[in-house]
C-alpha cells in the first residue's frame, strides 16, 4: 500500500461515516378508498412540528406517491374532497404502506371569505398587502414597515430578520437591479397585492440544489389591473413660505409591467426639502461583484442632524430623471437598461462647535456656516443575463459621472472666511459572471471585474491660511489644495465545485490587480510672488497590488444543519513609488491565510442559531500611503507614514425565533472584533491647525456589539409592534501630545415603533427612540450625549373621501444643555376615485432652532441647526 492509499483510506472512511448521517429521506406509499380502489390526485403533505408544509406530493393513477427530501417531517397529511382528512405521525409511517381514506358526507355551507394576512408556503412567506396597509400609506415602503420580520432603513434599504435582502423582484422580474428604493418609495401600496419573502433564495438557477443560500429576496405581486397596461402617477404641488417666492413638488411616473417587458420611468422635482439622492444609492451589494468605490479625500461640508428628517432643515432645489427598462426575450434571457440624472442645489445654515480633547488642553472651534452645494450626477447601466438551469451568464456595464461644488461662507471665531470644495468622479466598470453545471452536482464558475476611475479634487480657502507655515509669514489672498487620484482594479477568478457524497467541495483560484495613483500639492495667490507646492506638502505616489489567491471551500447540509467553511490563501506583491524630492521605490511581499466558518442550525422549526467565525487582514490603499500632508479643510491636515496592514478576529452569533403564522419574529445578535495594529494615529495641534498622521506603535482595538429586534402583529386593529435595542462598545488608543491616550465609547440605542387601526375612522402610528453615548478617557472628564425622539401620527377618516392627518415630532437633546423642539404638521386629503387633492401645513408652530451633540474619537461636535419655516402646500395627484 503506497503513501497515497494510506492517506486516502481514512478520508474516504470519514466521508462514508458522515454520509450515513447525511442521507436523504424517501417516502413512498399508496392511497386507496374504503373499497381498496386506488385514488388519484390525493394531496399528500409532509408537515413540520408547527404544521407548516415542508414538501407535498400528488398521487398518480395507481394511487402511489413518492418523494425525496432532506428534512424529516413530523406528520403526513392526506386530503381529498369528499373524504375525511387523515393525519399520520411519522412514527407510524411504513415504507410502501397502504393508506385507506374514508368517504364522508358534507354540505356546502354559506361561508365568509377572509384573507389571511400572512401565509407560509415552504420557504416563502406571503404577506397580503390589504392586511397591513392603512389608508394613510402612500408607497409600498410605508406598508413594508408594518410587516413583521421586515425592516425598512432610512436610506431605503430593506432587511428581513436583521439581514439585508439580496434582490427585489416585481412580478418575478429583476427590473430595478441594486437600486430598488426608486421603486419601493414611488410604487403606491394600492398597486401591490402581495409581498412574497423568498427565504434561502438562490438567484442563479444553475446553482439551485447544488449550493445553498442564506439570503432572502422580496417579490412584489401586483394587482391585476396594473398588469399589461400603462399606469402611473401625475403629481403637482405648489405653495408658500415667507422666505421663498414659491414652493413646488412635482412627480410624474409611468409604469408598464408586461410578460416580456417592464418599465418604470419617473421625473421628480421639488424645493420642499426632499432629498432624492437617497433613491439612487445602491441598496444591494453583491459579494461576487464588489469593486471598492474610492472615498473622496476632500469631503464637501454638510452638517447632518442624524435624528431629524432632512425635510425639516434642507433648503433645496432638486431635479431627478430616471428610467429602468427590462426586456425578457424568454424565461431565460433578459436585458436591463438603467439611466438616471440628478441635479441638486442644497443650502444649509447652522452654527457648529467642535472640541478636540487633548491631555493638556481642549481646543474649540466655533463656526457660523452658510453652505451652498451644487451637484450633478449621471449614471447608466446595461445588464445582460441568461439564467438557465444549465448555464448562467451575466454581464453588467456601468458608468458614473458626478460633480459636486460646495461653497461654505462662515465666521470662525469671529473671523470671516470661505472655502470652496470642487470634486469630480468619473468611473467606468464592467462585471462578467459565468456559471456552468458539470453533470448533476458539479459546478464551474468564472468571474471577471474591471473598473477605472478618476477623481480630481480641489479645496480653495480665502483668506490664505497659515502664512507663517506656508508663505514665510506673509499674508496672502487665497490658498489651494489640489488632489488627483486615478485607480484601476481588476478581479478574475474561477471556482470549481464538486459533490462528494453530501459534501460540496471546491477551490476558487484567481488573480487580482489594482493600481492607484495620487498627486497632490498646494499653491497660494495674492502675494508679490505666488507660491507653489513645496516638497513638504507635495505627494506623487503610485501603488500597485498583484494578488494571487486560492480558496479551498466546503459546504455541507444535513436536515436543518448547514455549514460553510472556506480557507483563503493569498499572496500579495505590493509596489510603492514616491516621486517627491527624490525617487523612492519599495516592494513588499505578504502572504495571508484568512479562514471563515459559517454555521446555520435549526434547533427546531421555530428556533435557529447562526454562529460565524472569521480571521482576516485589512490591506492598504493609496489613501493610507501618502507621506506628506494634505489639507482636507481650512483647519485640518493629515498624512500617513507608509505601508502597513493589520489583522482582525471576528466572531458573531445570531439566535432567531420566528413563527410567521402567529406574527412573531425575534433575533438576538452578538459580535466581537479584535484588531491588531502596527500603526497608531497621532494627533497634534499647532495653533489653529489640527493634524493627524500614522506612526509606528503596536496596539489593539476591541469592539463588540449586542443587538436584538422583536416584531409582532396582533389579530385585532391591524396592530404592529416593533422593538430594537442595541449596545455597542469600542476600545481604542491614540497618541496626543506625545502621550498614548486610551479611550472608549459606549452607545445604547432603544427604538420602538407601532401602528394600529382601531376602526375604519382612525389609525395611529409612531415611534420612540432613546440614545445614550459616553466617551471616556483618563485625560478628560466623562462626556456623554443623550437624546430622545418621539413621533406620533394621528389619522382620521370621517368618510371614504376625506383623510385628515395630524403629525407630531418632539426631539430632545440633553447635553451640553437641554434643547428641545416640537414640530407639528397638518394635512387634509380629498379623494375622488383616481384623484387626490391635498392641503399641507408643515411646521405649523414655525419652530426654528435646535441643538444636538455627537461624540466620536476624542472629539465632540455640537450643531445648532436652523429649520425651514412654516409652509403651506396644495398638491393634486392623479393615478392613471
Amino acid at each position: 500500500m503506497n503513501l497515497f492509499q494510506r492517506c486516502l483510506l481514512p478520508i474516504v472512511g470519514i466521508f462514508c461515516h458522515l454520509t450515513i448521517f447525511a442521507q436523504t429521506f424517501i417516502y413512498e406509499g399508496r392511497v386507496v378508498d374504503d373499497k381498496d380502489v386506488p385514488m388519484e390526485t390525493v394531496s399528500v403533505s409532509f408537515l413540520r412540528e408547527n404544521k407548516s408544509i415542508c414538501q407535498f406530493a400528488i398521487t398518480d393513477a395507481d394511487g402511489k406517491f413518492q418523494i425525496q427530501m432532506k428534512e424529516q417531517p413530523v406528520f403526513i397529511f392526506f386530503s381529498y374532497l369528499g373524504y375525511k382528512t387523515m393525519v399520520v405521525p411519522i412514527s407510524d409511517y411504513r415504507k410502501g404502506g397502504v393508506y385507506r381514506m374514508v368517504p364522508t358526507e358534507f354540505k356546502l355551507k354559506e361561508v365568509e371569505v377572509t384573507s389571511k394576512r400572512l401565509q407560509v408556503h415552504e420557504d416563502t412567506l406571503v404577506y397580503a398587502v390589504s392586511g397591513y396597509k392603512m389608508p394613510q400609506d402612500r408607497s409600498i415602503a410605508d406598508v413594508l414597515r408594518k410587516m413583521p420580520g421586515i425592516e425598512v432603513l432610512p436610506n431605503g434599504s430593506i432587511r428581513f430578520e436583521d439581514k439585508s435582502i439580496s434582490k427585489l423582484y416585481i412580478e418575478g422580474m429583476d427590473l430595478m437591479g441594486n437600486n430598488y428604493a426608486l421603486a419601493t418609495n414611488n410604487l403606491s401600496g394600492k398597486v401591490v397585492k402581495e409581498v412574497q419573502v423568498l427565504r434561502n433564495h438562490q438567484q442563479i438557477a444553475a446553482l439551485r440544489g447544488k449550493n445553498f443560500s442564506e439570503q432572502a429576496a422580496i417579490n412584489l405581486v401586483l394587482q391585476d389591473d396594473v398588469k399589461f397596461t400603462l399606469s402611473g402617477i401625475l403629481e403637482a404641488g405648489g405653495g408658500w413660505n415667507h422666505t421663498k417666492d414659491g414652493l413646488w413638488n412635482v412627480r410624474a411616473m409611468a409604469m408598464l409591467f408586461g410578460k416580456k417587458h417592464q418599465n418604470l420611468s419617473l421625473y421628480k422635482s421639488n424645493n420642499v426639502g426632499i432629498n432624492t439622492a437617497h433613491e439612487l444609492t445602491p441598496q444591494i451589494t453583491e459579494s461576487d461583484w464588489v469593486i471598492p468605490s474610492t472615498q473622496m479625500m476632500l469631503q464637501s461640508p454638510a452638517v447632518r442632524m442624524d435624528l431629524i428628517d432632512e425635510e425639516r432643515y434642507l433648503d433645496n432645489k432638486e431635479h431627478l430623471a430616471a428610467t429602468n427598462h427590462l426586456m425578457q426575450f424568454n424565461k431565460k434571457n433578459s436585458l436591463r437598461l438603467q439611466f438616471n440624472y440628478l441635479n441638486a442645489d442644497r443650502q444649509q445654515t447652522d452654527e457648529t462647535t467642535t472640541r478636540y480633547f487633548y491631555p493638556n488642553q481642549t481646543v474649540t472651534y466655533n463656526e457660523l456656516n452658510q453652505i451652498d452645494t451644487e451637484s450633478d450626477q449621471l449614471q447608466g447601466e446595461i445588464t445582460y443575463e441568461r439564467n438557465a438551469d444549465r448555464k448562467f451568464i451575466k454581464n453588467r456595464l456601468s458608468g458614473t459621472w458626478k460633480r459636486d461644488q460646495a461653497l461654505q461662507d462662515f465666521l470662525m471665531n469671529r473671523e470671516t472666511m470661505n472655502q470652496v470644495f470642487t470634486t469630480t468622479r468619473r468611473q467606468l466598470s464592467n462585471r462578467f459572471q459565468w456559471v456552468q453545471p458539470l453533470g448533476e452536482k458539479n459546478i464551474f464558475k468564472l468571474t471577471s471585474l474591471y473598473t477605472w476611475e478618476e477623481l480630481p479634487q480641489r479645496l480653495t480657502v480665502s483668506p490664505g491660511i497659515f502664512p507663517e507655515l506656508l508663505n514665510d509669514s506673509v499674508a496672502y489672498t487665497s490658498f489651494q489644495q489640489s488632489v488627483k487620484q486615478r485607480n484601476f482594479y481588476t478581479k478574475n477568478a474561477t471556482d470549481w465545485q464538486f459533490n462528494l457524497f453530501d459534501f460540496y467541495v471546491g477551490t476558487q483560484i484567481g488573480i487580482d490587480y489594482q493600481r492607484e495613483e495620487l498627486v497632490s500639492g498646494i499653491s497660494g495667490t495674492g502675494t508679490n510672488e505666488d507660491f507653489n507646492t513645496s516638497h513638504s506638502f507635495a505627494n506623487d505616489v503610485c501603488f500597485s497590488d498583484l494578488h494571487l489567491h486560492a480558496t479551498p471551500h466546503l459546504q455541507y447540509q444535513r436536515k436543518s444543519f448547514r455549514m460553510s467553511l472556506a480557507v483563503p490563501f493569498s499572496y500579495h506583491l505590493y509596489r510603492l513609488t514616491e516621486a517627491n524630492k527624490y525617487l523612492q521605490k519599495c516592494r513588499f511581499h505578504k502572504v495571508f491565510v484568512e479562514p471563515r466558518l459559517n454555521i446555520t442550525y435549526g434547533i427546531s422549526p421555530l428556533w435557529t442559531v447562526m454562529p460565524i467565525v472569521r480571521y482576516y487582514y485589512q490591506t492598504p490603499d493609496i489613501q493610507q500611503l501618502y507621506s506628506q500632508y494634505i489639507f482636507t479643510q481650512y483647519r485640518e491636515a493629515s498624512r500617513s507614514s507608509g505601508f502597513y496592514t493589520y489583522s482582525n478576529w471576528m466572531a458573531a452569533n445570531t439566535l432567531k425565533f420566528n413563527n410567521p403564522l402567529n406574527g412573531w419574529f425575534w433575533s438576538l445578535t452578538g459580535s466581537v472584533v479584535l484588531s491588531k495594529h502596527d500603526k497608531m494615529a497621532k494627533a497634534t495641534q499647532d495653533g489653529m491647525l489640527h493634524a493627524t498622521e500614522m506612526i509606528d506603535r503596536k496596539h489593539k482595538v476591541l469592539s463588540w456589539l449586542v443587538r436584538t429586534r422583536l416584531t409582532k402583529t396582533l389579530g385585532f386593529w391591524k396592530t404592529f409592534v416593533g422593538l430594537t435595542a442595541q449596545y455597542m462598545e469600542n476600545h481604542q488608543k491614540v497618541l496626543m501630545s506625545d502621550e498614548v491616550v486610551p479611550y472608549h465609547t459606549k452607545t445604547v440605542t432603544i427604538t420602538g415603533n407601532y401602528a394600529l387601526q382601531p376602526n375604519r375612522y382612525l389609525s395611529i402610528e409612531g415611534s420612540e427612540r432613546f440614545g445614550y453615548t459616553t466617551l471616556s478617557s483618563p485625560v478628560m472628564t466623562h462626556s456623554h450625549a443623550s437624546s430622545l425622539v418621539n413621533k406620533c401620527d394621528v389619522n382620521v377618516f370621517p368618510s371614504d373621501i376625506w383623510k385628515i392627518k395630524w403629525s407630531n415630532a418632539w426631539y430632545t437633546n440633553y447635553r451640553p444643555k437641554q434643547s428641545s423642539i416640537y414640530f407639528m404638521n397638518f394635512s387634509v386629503v380629498y379623494t375622488l376615485k383616481t384623484f387626490d387633492l391635498e392641503l399641507q401645513v408643515n411646521n405649523v408652530l414655525d419652530k426654528q432652532l435646535y441643538q444636538q451633540n455627537t461624540l466620536t474619537a476624542m472629539t465632540e461636535h455640537i450643531v445648532c441647526q436652523s429649520f425651514r419655516p412654516r409652509e403651506i402646500l396644495l398638491k393634486a395627484t392623479w393615478y392613471y
